[in-house]
């Protein structure tokens, strides 16, 4: 689900798999892209039912990728407090975003 500050929902896939314990991903993809736009606060989460699943770690605060073209895409991580399941920016259940400009 991605949901911008004012809580409305951009975007949710529902979608089941095996968790075998391994550090191995597992793809969701929305069935339409979501525009996101620069300096707006966005929430992404994936709630996981289960046993416990192989988590990322290592995260970055911020990303900037850059293109061919010379453009820069920025993105910027924080923790979201309480509903987290003990996740956040170092340790959590996103390991990648998929994106294109």
């Amino acid at each position: 689900i991605i949901d911008y500050e004012k809580n409305q929902t951009l975007g949710q896939n529902d979608t089941g798999f095996s968790c075998d314990g391994t550090a191995s991903t597992f793809r969701v993809m929305f069935k339409e892209p979501i525009e996101i736009l620069p300096t707006v606060c966005y929430t992404a989460c994936a709630t996981l039912k289960g046993p416990d699943s192989h988590y990322g770690t290592k995260g970055l605060k911020k990303v900037i990728h850059e293109s061919p073209t010379a453009s820069k895409t920025c993105f910027v991580f924080y923790s979201s407090p309480g509903n987290n399941n003990g996740t956040s920016i170092e340790d959590g259940q996103i390991p990648e975003i998929i994106f294109y400009t």
